[in-house]
């Protein structure tokens, strides 16, 4: 049995799935999670149910991404694999042919919203503390489980690479509004909003689909465009926003294979450059340090 989710099937055949990592206060994609998320989606295949929410048992968390511990500690070809299982399982989740909601209670970050963006609908809690985005940026790396392909063809070229490169999550009022998710509820109707998205499908919006083609359809001038912000410099070592550009431009150019390839060489030499090194080690300072303060606190 899976150690870090569970599932149950209502009477509509709507089945939930409950992310819970035991003994940790967030739902991290750790070597454990994707191997358990492997084994479950076995069994989606046979039990054949209406539809899927993936939900969290974490009061506050929904999945927050990558565990960065486990990544640190992986050579290369570790981490290569690592990556290449989670975007197997991703677009496994992806190809599911029954309609799959991502009911979002907590943070949604980095992988945490890559798997999102793999389901076909997201419902977010409406409390502005949320935070919602693939920040890989801010760590000088990259989102290696499709998230370069996904969010652009979602919410538009223009606005998923302003949001990647920037690394700025949203709330989820700004996540609704740029398309993000498809809708926000209070806390308490997080569940039946999602099973109600599955049940009573609602009307696709045309509009979104027309504008987002044109994107696509304009996508070279685009990326023309943000090279150009972003400037370019030969003697300078591989940057995180550059590095981006060239993946989304390569999910257009030569499609979805070839841009997850690019995703985990990018993401596995970026983590070598000075920068992410740097942000990195800030990162994990960061973390030491509130955990110091919150045992200290408890100890008062």
């Amino acid at each position: 049995m899976p150690n870090t989710m569970h599932f149950e099937i209502d009477s509509d055949r709507v089945m939930t799935v409950w992310l819970n990592l035991p003994h940790k206060s967030v739902n991290t994609l750790s070597v454990e999670t994707w191997s358990d998320l492997d084994q479950l989606l076995e069994s989606v295949d046979s039990l054949r149910p209406a539809g899927i929410v993936w939900a969290s048992a974490k009061q506050r968390s929904f999945l927050a991404g990558a565990d960065l511990f486990e990544m640190q500690a992986m050579d290369d070809a570790s981490l290569d694999a690592y990556l290449s299982k989670g975007q197997r399982i991703v677009d496994r989740l992806a190809a599911l042919p029954m309609p799959t909601v991502a009911a979002i209670n907590g943070d949604a970050l980095g992988g945490g919203l890559e798997l999102a963006l793999a389901c076909r609908w997201r419902v977010a809690i409406d409390e502005p503390h949320i935070r919602i985005g693939l920040p890989e940026s801010t760590l000088g790396l990259v989102p290696s489980w499709g998230g370069t392909i996904r969010l652009p063809r979602l919410v538009g070229l223009e606005v998923s690479l302003e949001l990647m490169i920037s690394g700025r999550p949203l709330s989820p009022a700004e996540s609704l509004d740029k398309g993000m998710v498809d809708r926000i509820v209070p806390r308490e109707q997080l569940l039946p909003a999602s099973r109600q998205q599955i049940l009573e499908p609602p009307p696709s919006s045309s509009s979104t689909a027309i504008a987002h083609n044109a994107d696509a359809a304009d996508y070279a001038r685009i990326i023309a465009q943000w090279r150009a912000r972003l400037g370019s410099d030969p003697a300078e070592e591989i940057s995180a926003s550059r590095c981006l550009v060239d993946i989304v431009e390569l999910s257009y150019r030569k499609g979805h294979a070839a841009a997850l390839e690019a995703e985990r060489r990018g993401l596995i030499e970026l983590r070598h450059s000075a920068a992410s090194r740097h942000l990195m080690d800030l990162f994990f300072q960061r973390l030491a340090a509130k955990k110091t303060a919150a045992n200290q606190a408890s100890q008062k």
